[in-house]
């Protein structure tokens, strides 16, 4: 199964039959018992740290969230809203979320096992558009900003928008990579030898220039590539039908391609930096082994 968080192995990384029968097999489950399109229905809309720059279309009283991926380079850092008109806005609550498992001494620098989340909740006050803006604090230094248009509306799902509620059907606005993202930082990911798998990051909004750089890895074990730039997934504006197989940032992406070389374990480190201040890390344990395929 392929949870909600994308954790477990790629479809990338499986044969292309598998792979496919797989999809085929979760749609067929889908339509047959008809319950993960009623669950599926009935959730809110939900924006994530990738989705900045996105238009959201909401009613009055109708609730949403944030849910924004902290630093592992700054395991103490939160999230902050800076700015919303309370005209428009209703802020319901936060809540921070600390990493789900301890330090563990193979963290690159002052990183923790998992990333750390802050949740916004959000309520439709009034008819009207407002800014929705993020900051991510570490020491006094804003190390990453999120920003949102929001526009309370009588019928968002009548909004030149895909950021709105799922009962507004279609796809829903969701983003569940079926490739090593942010989220996964840290997991220990299986791989057979000769088989590849993509990890691919996004820039932070306040230093869209950052590129990620690949730190260290085992080479006896795996090859890596050096990262590629893929540029936005979206030009600035679109903000059209999304897929959820398919990235659909305005920040900038870079992607390095895994390739498993003989059997062992190798720990793969990539950083994010902006003008010699380290902006966040990321790490994969990569497991090769000739049962993974």
């Amino acid at each position: 199964m392929i949870a909600r968080d994308g954790s477990g192995p790629s479809l990338t990384s499986l044969p292309g039959a598998v792979a496919l029968s797989i999809v085929l097999l979760l749609a067929l489950t889908t339509l047959l018992t008809g319950c993960g399109l009623s669950d599926f229905s009935r959730e809110r809309l939900s924006v994530e740290k990738g989705d900045h720059g996105w238009l959201l279309a909401v009613e009055p009283d109708e609730e949403f969230s944030v849910d924004l991926l902290g630093s592992n380079a700054y395991p103490d850092a939160r999230w902050a809203v800076v700015e919303f008109d309370p005209a428009v806005l209703s802020a319901q609550g936060s809540e921070f979320e600390p990493p789900r498992f301890p330090q563990v001494a193979e963290d690159p620098g002052e990183s923790r096992v998992d990333a750390t989340f802050s949740h916004f909740t959000f309520v439709g006050a009034g008819p009207g558009s407002t800014a929705l803006r993020f900051e991510l604090l570490a020491d006094d230094a804003r190390i990453d900003i999120a920003r949102y248009t929001v526009e309370v509306v009588d019928d968002s799902c009548a909004a030149a928008t895909a950021a709105v509620a799922n009962r507004c059907g279609g796809d829903g606005f969701t983003y569940m990579p079926q490739i090593l993202s942010a989220d996964r930082y840290a997991e220990r990911f299986p791989m057979a030898p000769d088989t590849t798998t993509a990890v691919r990051l996004a820039a932070t909004a306040l230093h869209p220039d950052a590129r990620w750089r690949v730190e260290a890895y085992d080479d006896a074990v795996v090859s890596v590539s050096e990262p590629v730039a893929l540029g936005p997934a979206r030009e600035e504006g679109d903000y059209g039908p999304v897929e959820w197989v398919v990235s659909h940032t305005f920040l900038p992406e870079w992607e390095v391609v895994i390739t498993g070389v003989a059997p062992g374990e190798s720990i793969v480190r990539m950083s994010l930096e902006a003008d010699g201040v380290l902006l966040d890390t990321f790490m994969v344990t990569i497991v090769v082994e000739p049962e993974a395929s």
